[in-house]
């Protein structure tokens, strides 16, 4: 519950309002054929985190990425998939345990090394769906061990330091991808721990980006079709902030009082104990 209340509400503000209003001002269609199309109204089914459609009827048809509105949004697939996941393990009562994390971890690294490692696997069939479910759920497992630890930060930062120091002598050679998915989720993790310019005070817009970053980004190339990624980024940045801060402002903080509490989850985890 807590991770729908987290995700759906501002996933539901981006995707109505590019449905409503980004759609309709940016289609190179008619307004009343725009709104008649089927693949308009089923853009509304994103909400739901695994349907698959990503544009909408003559929006953005010139674009780079054409006809993607939103194309960052793949991830919150991946991402629903981990979490449940671990509510399987934790059904299953095993992710207690300190080691059964790090162990799934590892069993997912060795899968994906084995997909990378193997001759003619890009030939199976779905190999590139199990390719990116696979080398996300190796930084997703190593995140979740890394807050079930108690490690001193020092020595966090040697095992970043030596990993990315063994990441880049090994760089031109196949096990740099499996080296990669490692290294990466620590190195982030450690300087996002470290980090002492804290923006919560503000509110919490770091999905907000996330969810409004590729619309902006799409909208502005729509209109200047020939800047280069990094100008985009300098021109794109601001106005997805806003959106991030309108989202959470207006939804996100909203819809976060109605998680249940810490407190009342144990006392009902010891009410369902004690029949």
């Amino acid at each position: 519950m807590r991770r729908s209340l987290r995700i759906i509400p501002g996933l539901t503000f981006v995707i109505f309002l590019s449905f409503a209003i980004v759609g309709p001002l940016l289609t190179t269609l008619d307004v009343a054929d725009y709104f008649s199309r089927r693949e308009a109204w089923s853009y509304l089914a994103k909400i739901l985190v695994f349907p698959g459609q990503y544009g909408l009827p003559g929006v953005f048809a010139d674009n780079p990425f054409p006809t993607v509105v939103n194309g960052s949004l793949w991830s919150l697939r991946v991402e629903v998939i981990f979490y449940c996941a671990i509510g399987v393990l934790g059904v299953v009562r095993v992710v207690g345990a300190q080691c059964t994390v790090p162990a799934v971890a590892i069993c997912c690294l060795a899968i994906y090394v084995a997909l990378v490692g193997t001759d003619g696997a890009s030939q199976i069939i779905f190999f590139h769906q199990v390719d990116v479910l696979f080398s996300n759920a190796i930084p997703f497992f190593i995140g979740a061990t890394l807050a079930l630890m108690t490690l001193v930060s020092w020595r966090l930062w040697l095992v970043a330091a030596m990993l990315t120091a063994l990441t880049l002598a090994l760089a031109s050679t196949p096990a740099f991808k499996p080296l990669l998915v490692v290294t990466l989720p620590i190195v982030v993790i450690q300087i996002g721990r470290e980090c002492r310019w804290d923006l919560s005070r503000l509110g919490d817009y770091s999905y907000g980006l996330y969810l409004w970053g590729f619309v902006v980004e799409q909208t502005v190339v729509n209109y200047m079709p020939t800047l280069e990624p990094t100008s985009l980024f300098l021109v794109a940045v601001g106005p997805a902030f806003v959106m991030a801060a309108i989202s959470w402002h207006l939804v996100e903080k909203y819809a976060l009082r109605w998680k249940p509490s810490h407190r009342k989850s144990i006392s009902k985890q010891a009410v369902v104990q004690s029949r």
